[in-house]
């Protein structure tokens, strides 16, 4: 749960980031007084130099509004005149150069008894930088009507390139109010707690979990942990495993990225992952969570499917499946027929299997250099492994292995580098007498193919795929020799 805060305790925790005050306000003049339709304050951890030409750059690409009864003012002052600026809107007023405007209702008497809940909250005001920093928006005397309703001041901002007024007001005060929905409030302050997770992923391939913040160089004081939850945890313990993460940081301006590292604990796809920043009196800051099948890399999540798209891009692949009717399949040859036969026998096997067919091939784009072929993709989810398997009617020769070789070293680096993806080659031939592993690469000929097919028969395909993983130490056996 999000601590709820006062701006004073906002400012308490938080004061030592903050530099600079950005101050905008949409004035309009009734009697001959400008009296106030919004202020916007945001306290930033920008210097006021950086503040001004932020907002000297904003005017300059939408337009300034400035007419006899509408503007719209920019401010930037030192966050040490902060205590000044408070005692202005004290007084229900608020000076920019040389105007002075005026709050139709009292704002400072309401800004004291307003709580804020610390978080991802910018629905109604944007944030200064496009960073979604944690914030306590203080709203103060919502609008029952609408602000700015009059049609002579539709009429001059439409002289200005707006269509209305409450399109200069957002695209110049970085607010979300309409005409005909929300009208917003008087006053607007933002206060941010600079730090929030900006990355969470797991990677399987090295078993941990990398966790990265950015914060402002002053918040020393923040540490970070990572939870794992049971998908139905609210009827189970909190939590399966609550891990601290040490974080090395590297500063760049006022701000810092740190980066961390845990090892990854015994977790299943359907639980969640969480980390948080903690600070040490306020407790959670930010937290950024999912399911762990969502964390992990995109080629760990369907092995076989990522395979696939190397061969065959996505897109074509779609249309391939949904209109057959456009691509007349090439006619089946005796090897398209040998590789359609173990697809079958790895099926039988509990592989999901693809065969490529004209797909086989890995082309160099730039080039159109062939760097190596497959003619069928088996993988195992559960068991996070791809077989790639070569077909050959007559006996493989050197440069068949060799091939092998290289396009598992291709998928190895090009699409699962991040995954924790074991990567078996296959050679598959119908010539017998055959060596049963060359170059540490399992061959399943004549002789072998018969033997795997007993072996699926008496329930034993379990011994098929040992001897697929690990050649060297299994050989197929027939099942009534066992």
């Amino acid at each position: 749960m999000p601590p709820r805060l006062s701006m004073e305790q906002m400012i308490a925790a938080f004061g030592s980031t903050y530099r600079a005050i950005d101050i905008r306000a949409v004035a309009l003049k009734q009697e001959g007084a400008w009296i106030n339709a919004y202020t916007v304050i945001r306290l930033t951890y920008e210097d006021v130099d950086e503040t001004g030409r932020r907002l000297r750059e904003l005017e300059k690409r939408h337009g300034p509004v400035k007419t006899d009864s509408f503007q719209i003012l920019f401010d930037c002052r030192p966050f040490s005149a902060w205590k000044e600026l408070c005692t202005g809107l004290a007084a229900d007023k608020l000076s920019i150069g040389d105007m002075q405007i005026s709050f139709q209702q009292p704002v400072w008497i309401n800004l004291s008894r307003t709580m804020a809940y610390l978080q991802e909250d910018y629905g109604a005001i944007r944030p200064f930088d496009s960073q979604s920093w944690p914030v306590a928006q203080f709203l103060i005397n919502a609008y029952g009507t609408p602000a700015l309703p009059s049609e002579a001041l539709v009429a001059e901002t439409t002289k200005l390139g707006y269509p209305d007024p409450y399109d200069a007001v957002n695209l110049l005060c970085e607010l979300n109010v309409q005409s005909n929905q929300s009208q917003g409030n008087q006053l607007y302050i933002s206060v941010p707690a600079f730090a929030f997770v900006s990355d969470l992923r797991i990677l399987p391939r090295h078993k941990q979990v990398h966790v990265e913040i950015k914060r402002h160089h002053a918040l020393r004081s923040l540490t970070s942990v990572v939870l794992f939850r049971e998908r139905d945890h609210q009827r189970a313990k909190p939590w399966k495993h609550r891990l601290p993460v040490a974080l090395e940081g590297s500063r760049n301006g006022h701000l810092v990225t740190a980066i961390g590292s845990v090892a990854l604990p015994e977790v299943e796809d359907e639980d969640s992952a969480e980390a948080q920043i903690l600070h040490p009196d306020l407790g959670e800051l930010h937290k950024k969570s999912h399911w762990v099948r969502y964390l992990i890399p995109q080629s760990q999540r369907n092995i076989l499917f990522e395979a696939v798209k190397f061969f065959c891009p996505e897109n074509e692949l779609q249309t391939l499946a949904m209109r057959p009717f456009d691509n007349k399949p090439p006619r089946l040859k005796v090897s398209a027929g040998f590789e359609l036969r173990m697809a079958w026998l790895l099926g039988l096997l509990g592989l999901s299997t693809v065969i490529l067919g004209e797909y086989e091939d890995i082309i160099a784009p730039a080039t159109g250099v062939k760097r190596g072929s497959i003619d069928i993709l088996a993988a195992t989810q559960r068991g996070g492994a791809l077989v790639l398997v070569a077909c050959t009617i007559g006996p493989p020769k050197d440069e068949d292995f060799r091939n092998l070789l290289a396009a598992a070293e291709i998928l190895d680096r090009e699409v699962f580098a991040e995954a924790s993806v074991r990567i078996l080659p296959l050679m598959c031939t119908c010539a017998p007498g055959q060596e049963g592993v060359v170059n540490g690469i399992p061959v399943l000929d004549a002789g072998r193919l018969a033997l795997a097919l007993r072996l699926v028969k008496a329930g034993l395909e379990r011994d098929v795929l040992s001897f697929v993983e690990n050649p060297g130490f299994h050989n197929l056996e027939d099942p009534e020799m066992l």
